[in-house]
């Protein structure tokens, strides 16, 4: 007896033992055991036909997969020759570097760095200009070529990702990236008699309000998932914004390009292409163990 049926026969006894004294009788107990046991041989009857049902269901879907898989082999192979470039994998996916938010930060120096990249004023104007308002004609400054981008500029008991100065212009922009991680809690202080949370974003505004009274300053948070809590100042942007001034830019750069390339697999959550990439040489070898799950795979990223 399985123990649902147990647990049948056990809320029944206690009913039972609820009637009057002369309607419970042994009788009725043997009814109620003669009841489930039938119960019992009948589930016991449907498992046994279950299990026989088995073979046959197993070779109705094997002879289904031999129909629908080569339809969808077939399929792989024509998105494949339309969309191939969609597989390419940049050289920061090979090393592993997808999530990596130090990797990030060093990419955007790099890219809005005018000593290092010359369209970079432009880039960076392009990537704030639906955020900055402090800032008057911010890309007529930073084509200037003032600014210095610092990276992991120290505040004391913190770090800015990237901290962008410009002395003659009196602007400082702090960007703060995240990827994976949320904003950090710092400390708690207390202010009038309650507790106040304070994160690291309070740490960097008020480093800079300390150290930069005067300067006009924007304040811009980045982030790869989505952020739900306000933290004023701060102007929340996405990686969405990021490629899309990214793909626009019209030079060929190795490390723009490269980028481009890895924040599409990001925002497609295309993770591992490496395994896609394998799953397509075995679509050259008709005798390779394809199965449908990885072709559906690799079709839905190509149909991105």
């Amino acid at each position: 007896m399985d123990k649902t049926c147990f647990n049948e026969v056990i809320d029944s006894l206690k009913a039972l033992k609820k009637l009057p004294q002369e309607n419970n009788t042994l009788s009725q107990f043997l009814d109620v055991i003669w009841y489930f046991k039938k119960v019992q041989q009948q589930r016991t009857e449907r498992k046994r036909g279950n299990r026989e049902q088995l073979p046959e269901l197993s070779a109705t879907l094997k002879a289904l997969r031999i129909q629908v898989l080569p339809n969808r082999r077939n399929t792989s192979i024509e998105y494949l020759n339309q969309h191939a470039h969609k597989l390419r994998i940049s050289c920061f996916e090979l090393v592993d570097h997808n999530f990596r938010e130090n990797t990030h930060s060093n990419i955007l120096q790099y890219l809005f760095d005018h000593r290092f990249y010359k369209h970079a004023p432009n880039l960076l104007a392009d990537f704030l200009e639906d955020y900055n308002t402090k800032i008057q004609d911010l890309r007529g400054k930073l084509l200037n070529k003032n600014y210095i981008i610092h990276r992991e500029k120290s505040v004391g008991n913190g770090r800015i990702d990237l901290f962008i100065e410009d002395k003659k212009n009196n602007f400082v922009i702090v960007i703060e990236n995240k990827v994976l991680a949320d904003v950090s809690t710092a400390e708690t202080e207390i202010d009038i008699d309650k507790e106040v949370t304070i994160t690291q974003l309070d740490i960097y505004r008020r480093f800079v309000t300390n150290y930069y009274n005067g300067f006009d300053q924007e304040y811009i948070l980045l982030s790869l998932k989505p952020i739900d809590v306000e933290h004023p100042p701060y102007r929340i942007t996405d990686y969405q914004k990021l490629f899309e001034v990214v793909k626009s830019n019209p030079t060929k750069d190795p490390i723009l390009e490269e980028y481009s390339i890895l924040l599409r697999s990001l925002l497609n959550n295309i993770h591992d292409k490496l395994k896609l990439i394998k799953i397509v040489r075995k679509l050259d070898d008709e005798k390779a163990n394809l199965n449908l799950n990885d072709i559906e795979l690799l079709n839905n990223a190509l149909l991105l």
